[in-house]
This record gives structure tokens, sequence and C-alpha cells, in this order.
């Protein structure tokens, strides 16, 4: 990769002790942290286009590791974080207002987006894939509580002893009463 040619670059860089050989070794190592920088992030940002944001999370997480406090890194997990939730609170939203707060998929959702706080909460990069992880579950989940089948309705009062008696005279050959 680029980055890795601009460390090798720096590294080879002479070691006389001057300071314009110091100057180019820094420039090499400054250009292939920002060319570094700028992979992590447009594969972290195509991720996130791509809807896939535990892919888009754990470039990010890998960045941090390597780049611990780097600003920019930071910005856009947090930006993932925040769609990752927002997702998951649009679908509850959604079983809300489905009436789906009773359901066991809704119950279960709940529960894993509290999971998926405190991961975020944690402030830690590793811990973002987790909470990425399960703010997905959760969104599923509270979708999947929309779509779970009702009930069916009790039939018609009245209806059973109408259709037995019909039975009952058809079987006797009284089509006229049926």
């Amino acid at each position: 990769s680029d980055a890795a040619a601009r460390l090798s670059s720096a590294a080879s860089v002479p070691r006389s002790g001057s300071a314009e050989d110091a100057q180019s070794a820094i420039r090499e190592y400054l250009a292939a942290a920002d060319l570094y920088e700028t992979a992590v992030t447009r594969n972290a940002l195509a991720a996130m286009r791509q809807g896939n944001l535990l892919g888009a999370a754990r470039a990010i997480a890998v960045g941090l590791e390597e780049t611990p406090g780097n600003t920019d890194f930071q910005k856009t997990l947090e930006e993932i974080l925040e769609t990752a939730e927002g997702a998951a609170e649009a679908a509850k939203r959604s079983a809300d207002s489905a009436g789906a707060s009773d359901r066991s998929k809704y119950i279960d959702a709940t529960s894993h987006f509290s999971s998926a706080v405190g991961y975020r909460r944690s402030g830690r990069p590793a811990d973002a894939e987790a909470a990425v992880r399960e703010y997905s579950t959760a969104e599923k989940m509270y979708r999947d509580a929309v779509v779970v089948a009702p009930p069916p309705p009790p039939p018609p009062v009245g209806v059973g002893p109408i259709v037995t008696n019909a039975k009952g005279l058809i079987a006797q050959g009284n089509l006229i009463g049926a």
C-alpha cells in the first residue's frame, strides 16, 4: 500500500544525524500516517454506505488500536454508533406503534438495546463492535416483534349452533329447513 511504501521510505532515510535527514524521515512518517488514516476512514465510510455498520465499526476500532486518540477516527466511530442506535430506536418506535411491547421479541430486543448502551458507555473502541452488534440485534428483534401474527379472532357468537343445525337438517334430507 501507499502507507507501507511511505513507512519503508522513512525507514530508509540515511541516519547521518543531520536535521535535514530527520525532517525528511518525519515527513515520510507523517505522510504514511495520513495515508493510513485516509484508507481506514474511507473503508469505514464505504462499509456504512453499504449498510455494514459492524464492518465500519471494526475498521475504525482497529484504526484506533493503531493510533489511540485519533479524533477523526473517534468522530467516525461516534457516527457509526449513532447510526446503529438510531436504526434500533426507529424499529422500537415502529413496534410501539404496532402495539408489540408485550411480545417476547420486543422484550428481548429491549435487553439487547440496553446491552448496546452499556457497551457504548464504556467508551472503549474495542467495545464498539459489540455495541453495534447489540443495536443491530435489537433492531431486528423489534421489527420481528411487529410481524408476529396476532392470535386468530374468536368465531362470531352463535355461528356454531347454526352450522351444526344446518348439517343435521341436510343429513336428514330436509333441505327446506336448511
